[in-house]
């Protein structure tokens, strides 16, 4: 299916990485959380969803980061130097939401 990047994944908060699958080290009470505040995960590229027109490879490459949280009004909450920061990027945004 080929789209715009939340008509595809869906909207809410979304975990971004570009070289692997930005939740493999988030443990699974986390990602339930992710979950449970209707956030979703993409790894676009290779192997996983395709950034079709490159937009996605190029940000994270001018930006010098392997991973992105986007915010549901699609700011940018955070980003990581790689997808083992995901755990961090996700516990400070519960600590800020204040939802256990």
């Amino acid at each position: 299916r080929e789209g715009l990047f939340d008509d595809v994944v869906g909207r809410g908060f979304a975990l971004v990485a570009t070289t692997a699958d930005p939740l493999a080290g988030v443990d699974p009470e986390l990602r339930a959380w992710l979950g449970s505040v209707g956030g979703v995960a993409a790894h676009v590229g290779d192997g996983g969803l395709s950034d079709v027109t490159g937009a996605y490879a190029r940000w994270f490459r001018e930006a010098g980061v392997g991973l992105a949280l986007q915010r549901p009004d699609f700011y940018l909450y955070g980003t990581g130097a790689t997808v083992a920061d995901a755990p961090a990027l996700l516990a400070g945004l519960r600590a800020a939401l204040n939802n256990p």
